[in-house]
């Protein structure tokens, strides 16, 4: 060959692979600037790839020091798939099976797993013409920028593909496809343990949503053996167990099992799946796409879905970020609006299932990524699907316990009040608020924009409060103390703006209606009398000026001037008084229950006369006057009586005693008993009236009778009637045993059972005190007791006299 036709070849080969190279370079280039974005999609690139491939696939990640290879078992790949890693083109326009769904379209997502490395190691097998061959590739794309680079990169990777036939039997099992990044030959500056790093951050969250959405890939397998990563060393997730929606994965984590439950549902051709954990709803796991096309689209993390959708029509951007839906995105458009009629059968289902927290399925907002005309259609269109869905579902369980509509749920919402704003608005609306445990995962759980008729802020809340005009007419949740509650009303407006007790009336008065701040007077206590005195000398009500006692704590709001100790109250009465008793005439008459009453107070208040004048200036002034005043006549007359008789202040002294006034009118009519007692004198006692000598026989018989019985004359007793037999005067009786004597009994019998007092008098003669001392009747001396009425009744008292005290 001339020089020439050397030139010439070289040229054409150069041309040749100028496209391809070029096309290359535009897919690279983005990578160093777009190193974050493509660090969390380096993973899911290659499921893709190996998902396309396949009707059922497992994957295996190793990670090691330097390096990170990504094997699975799906089926071989044709020349043009081989080709096409060598040099990047359209080559996915025709599938290897019209049955596989495929995912990949544009041949740019291999590309992009070069943010893991510039050099790539591809290791498969290839089907052609029913033979397997096996093949070895190496692409080198650390010089990204350079397109010749790039086309000597590509010759290489050309002149080194020689597939062989493969001698040993095919066996996917054996993961024969492998791709191996260098992690030591980076593109730019990337880092890409990094990278790898950031790609396995939300992987274990993504995967079980991935696989329900793509059930080919049956199971995934992590190995680390490197050090940089830390998380785990094995990780392991399959399918377990799918019954009635519920599909149940397997997580194993450095030999920890743990099950992650999915609810999976699906309307026309959108899916979508929600966590379940204990039985209930679980939140979506944070940083993951809304929008998955097999695999997760990442970059769709903050549209403003409640759910995560999935559908393998979704047209994608050619990056895989996101869908469009603007006007010309017609088929979009239309899986949205099935996503939409999905969603209000995920709602219901919940309902049925009587899942309670439901907040993990309704936080949406206007927002979109995209073009314009997306963002204006979703925010107009479809969220508001979405939102008119939650709206009229069952979903909010209340503080009751029922079930109520959306649209009915309310939650009171302020930025630093949240919980007294809570607090004040569940007592007031407990069938539209939910439960206290639920009330922080509402929260973000409601967007302010979306569902401003849900979120009830301050204004609208006491709006609600003051339509009220007496605590005792709101009705709260059971168990509510309405004073306490009204507190927190007070508490959350200081924590608002205390000027607005200018604008809501929510302090009570003493009859509980509810007054501004500016038109009540504090307390702290005021003698009831004083109260009442004033409430009927004005003909009005004090305490609808004064704050409820229950509310001392806000005492602090009111002005010193505002405050009204017992002076400022005497001196309200002292006014009043003074103006009923000037506009009446002085006729006293008008006034003659509320100045009796103040008579009263001032007389056991016990205040000195200038302590009195500060309370009651013109009371005190016209005192006497007024006093005299309040007498009729006969009150005069015996005033009268009782100042001539000299003993006007004893008599007040003993008017102002306990005694009752019935006491002191007994001691009025018998003035006699009185001296006696002065006397030291007791009231006449005669024995004519208490004992005398029939009654003393009578007295005898009963106890003569009643010791024969004591002591009977079988048993050796002798029972001796002295008084009646020998004439002894020092006793009645003797009871002796054989010839020791040992008792000696004196019958003391009374007519009636008690004498003046409560007393029961019985006589001694000087014959039997005396024996009394004598030594013989010692530890032996008795007094019978007999009363004759209201029955017959006989007692012994035992006597021990001791017959001189030591002074001691």
């Amino acid at each position: 060959m001339s020089v020439i036709d050397e030139i010439i070849d070289g040229e054409f080969q150069k041309q040749q692979f100028s496209i391809p190279a070029q096309r290359l370079k535009d897919k690279l280039l983005p990578i160093p600037s777009k190193a974050s974005e493509m660090s969390r999609r380096w993973f899911w690139e290659l499921l893709q790839n190996a998902s396309d491939i396949t009707n059922s696939v497992n994957i295996k990640l190793l990670i090691e020091e330097d390096f990170i290879t990504f094997e699975h078992d799906g089926g071989p790949f044709r020349i043009i798939d081989a080709l096409n890693l060598i040099a990047p083109d359209t080559g996915k326009d025709t599938k290897l099976d019209p049955n596989i769904p495929q995912i990949g379209k544009f041949g740019s997502g291999q590309v992009s797993t070069h943010v893991l490395s510039g050099i790539l190691e591809v290791d498969g097998i290839l089907l052609e013409s029913d033979e397997y061959y096996k093949f070895s590739i190496k692409l080198d794309r650390t010089e990204y920028s350079n397109k010749d680079f790039l086309i000597d990169s590509i010759k290489t990777s050309k002149a080194g593909f020689n597939p062989k036939k493969l001698v040993e039997t095919y066996s996917p099992q054996n993961f024969p496809t492998k791709f191996k990044y260098h992690l030591k030959s980076p593109i730019a500056s990337i880092d890409p343990k990094t990278v790898v790093k950031d790609g396995l951050t939300t992987i274990l969250d993504q995967l079980p949503f991935t696989m329900a959405f793509l059930p080919k890939v049956k199971s995934v397998t992590i190995e680390n053996k490197s050090n940089f990563y830390s998380d785990f060393k094995n990780f392991k997730i399959q399918k377990s167990k799918e019954e009635n929606n519920l599909i149940t994965y397997t997580a194993n984590i450095d030999s920890k099992p743990k099950d992650i439950k999915l609810l999976w549902m699906k309307e026309g051709e959108v899916e979508t799946a929600v966590l379940i954990d204990n039985g209930d709803l679980a939140a979506y796991p944070n940083n993951s796409p809304k929008y998955f096309c097999g695999l997760p689209l990442i970059g769709t993390e903050e549209i403003g879905l409640p759910i995560p959708i999935h559908s393998y029509l979704f047209e994608t951007t050619q990056e895989r970020e996101s869908i469009e839906i603007s006007p010309s995105d017609t088929k979009n458009r239309e899986l949205l609006k099935s996503a939409n009629k999905l969603y209000k059968n995920l709602l219901q289902k919940c309902v049925e299932l009587e899942f309670k927290n439901i907040f993990h399925v309704t936080k949406m907002q206007k927002k979109y990524l995209g073009a314009e005309g997306s963002k204006i259609h979703f925010k107009e269109v479809i969220i508001q699907l979405f939102k008119e869905s939650l709206n009229q579902s069952k979903a909010i369980i209340n503080r009751r316990g029922d079930r109520i509509i959306f649209s009915e749920f309310i939650l009171p919402f302020r930025l630093g009040t949240n919980d007294l704003m809570f607090d004040v608005g569940k007592a007031l609306r407990p069938s539209n608020t939910c439960p206290d445990q639920d009330y922080e995962s509402w929260i973000p759980a409601i967007d302010a924009d979306l569902f401003a008729v849900n979120r009830v802020g301050y204004d609208r809340l006491m709006a609600e409060v003051i339509k009220y005009s007496n605590l005792n007419s709101i009705i709260l949740e059971e168990g509510t103390n309405p004073k306490n509650w009204l507190k927190m009303v007070i508490s959350l407006i200081l924590k608002v703006d205390d000027s607005h007790f200018k604008k809501y009336r929510v302090f009570p008065n003493k009859e509980l209606e509810l007054c501004f701040l500016e038109n009540l007077n504090y307390s702290k206590d005021l003698p009831e009398k004083l109260v009442q005195i004033h409430d009927e000398l004005t003909n009005s009500k004090l305490g609808k000026s004064i704050l409820d006692k229950d509310f001392e704590e806000f005492h602090h709001l009111f002005p010193k001037s505002k405050e009204v100790d017992e002076i400022g109250l005497c001196n309200l009465i002292d006014n009043a008084l003074q103006k009923k008793y000037s506009e009446s005439q002085n006729n006293t008459s008008v006034i003659i229950g509320p100045l009796r009453a103040i008579f009263a107070w001032c007389d056991q208040a016990r205040y000195t006369k200038e302590e009195l004048k500060k309370r009651f200036e013109w009371f005190e002034k016209k005192r006497a006057i007024l006093f005299l005043e309040t007498f009729d006549d006969k009150e005069r007359e015996l005033a009268l009586s009782i100042s001539q008789s000299g003993k006007l202040e004893a008599l007040a002294k003993l008017a102002e005693s306990t005694l009752t006034g019935d006491q002191l009118m007994l001691l009025a009519e018998n003035p006699s008993l009185f001296q006696s007692l002065l006397n030291g004198q007791a009231p006449k006692v005669d024995d004519q009236t208490y004992a005398n000598e029939e009654i003393g026989n009578q007295g005898e018989e009963l106890v003569f009778s009643d010791l024969m019985r004591k002591f009977p004359t079988g048993l050796g007793f002798q029972v001796i009637w002295a008084s009646k037999l020998l004439g002894e005067a020092r006793f009645d009786f003797e009871v002796k045993k054989g010839s020791e004597t040992i008792a000696y009994i004196d019958a003391k019998t009374t007519g009636i059972r008690e004498g003046i007092n409560g007393s029961i008098p019985f006589f001694v003669r000087p014959a039997q005190w005396n024996f009394l001392k004598d030594s013989m009747s010692y530890g032996k001396y008795f007094i019978s007791r007999v009363f004759l009425k209201p029955t017959l009744d006989v007692k012994y008292l035992k006597t021990n006299l001791i017959t001189e005290i030591n002074n001691q």
